[in-house]
């Protein structure tokens, strides 16, 4: 199992390949492993920065692309110990190096994001949500997957939320 560590595997940069990319055959690797497990994947390539690799998979509806982030992350992580590395998800992991991230495009909306679907949606899942709220109040930036989902977990902890968006749609 591997370690994490500071040490990069390669010093490539954006579309690089072999020699400089060390990370293409793990790439290709991953690409294979994904597609197996019925991964529709768009592009692969490595990133600006040494060590950085994106890999970009169709979109779904929500559910199922929350459950094909879960999946890509553990696939990712498993081919990335069975060849000696360790993969992070984490933003920033190394000081001085361009930030990491994972990114979340919005495809194929027609439409707003209806709320009161949303609420329809909280409650045939069970989901419970406090109808006291507590005195707190906080304020979303963005109403993009983070900034919902955030402002989702934290109402669904009583707290009285509000999203602000600059956009004229939502998501």
């Amino acid at each position: 199992m591997a370690v994490p560590a500071t040490l990069i595997h390669d010093k490539a940069v954006y579309y690089d390949v072999v020699p400089d990319d060390l990370g293409e055959g793990i790439g290709r690797q991953i690409v294979r492993t994904l597609t197996k497990i019925e991964f529709e994947i768009k592009a692969s390539h490595h990133e600006a920065a040494c060590g950085q690799h994106e890999i970009d998979f169709k979109y779904a509806d929500a559910l199922t692309a929350a459950d094909n982030i879960v999946t890509f992350k553990y696939a990712v992580k498993a081919v990335a110990s069975q060849n000696g590395l360790h993969s992070t998800f984490i933003p920033k992991p190394i000081l001085g190096i361009n930030a990491s991230g994972m990114l979340c495009n919005r495809e194929r909306v027609d439409e707003h994001i209806k709320i009161a679907e949303l609420a329809l949606l909280a409650k045939d899942i069970k989901i419970s949500i406090p109808s006291e709220l507590k005195t707190e109040k906080i304020a979303i930036i963005g109403s993009g997957v983070a900034g919902l989902s955030c402002a989702f977990h934290l109402r669904k902890k009583a707290y009285n939320v509000k999203v602000f968006e600059a956009d004229d749609k939502i998501g």
